[in-house]
């Protein structure tokens, strides 16, 4: 508790934000996490509950996305503690772009999924190729650059490099069919 309290006279005393995150950055590194609500962990996850019922997580000490906050119903504990080494659960599916030809409607996700190996777990983020034909279960492919995941830029040229395609070799400006 005694931490605590050093926090607040640091900020009280008009250290600037800058210091007082800095201070909040050091104790959260070394798993002191004191101004959390209620903090449990497993493996290599750490899991703060918060008041609303919900749940955060930690990956390696490290936010699922660092640009947005996540917060997840409480039931992903026992799903990702159920969860076999090999085995993933998808988290984020987010739309990227589609088009449809002849009876196919093509999709593409970037898709960040939670995997478990060796008994720790780890995020990854695909491009995820998704088709979808009349009658047929979808099926769900990977994309990637000779076995390893696109990066940021390649995802970004693929989506180009596909609209160029679809403007040039598949669309007819002049009708449309």
């Amino acid at each position: 508790m005694l931490p605590f309290f050093i926090l607040i006279i640091l900020y009280t005393a008009k250290f600037s934000s800058i210091v007082f995150n800095c201070i909040l950055l050091i104790l959260n590194t070394y798993h002191l996490n004191i101004l959390r609500f209620h903090m449990s962990d497993f493996s290599n996850i750490g899991v703060t509950h918060l008041e609303d019922g919900m749940v955060s997580l930690l990956v390696d000490g490290k936010p699922i996305s660092e640009k947005y906050g996540m917060k997840f119903e409480a039931t992903i504990i026992q799903e990702l503690q159920a969860l076999e080494n090999g085995k993933n659960i998808k988290l984020f599916d987010q739309f990227v772009f589609s088009h449809t030809d002849l009876n196919f409607e093509h999709s593409y996700h970037y898709v960040t999924s939670v995997i478990k190996e060796d008994d720790t777990y780890r995020i990854v983020t695909n491009f995820v190729y998704k088709i979808v034909a009349p009658e047929q279960a979808p099926f769900e492919h990977v994309i990637t650059k000779q076995g390893e995941p696109l990066s940021p830029e390649d995802v970004r040229e693929f989506i180009n490099a596909h609209v160029q395609k679809s403007l040039t070799d598949y669309t007819d400006m002049k009708y449309a069919y």
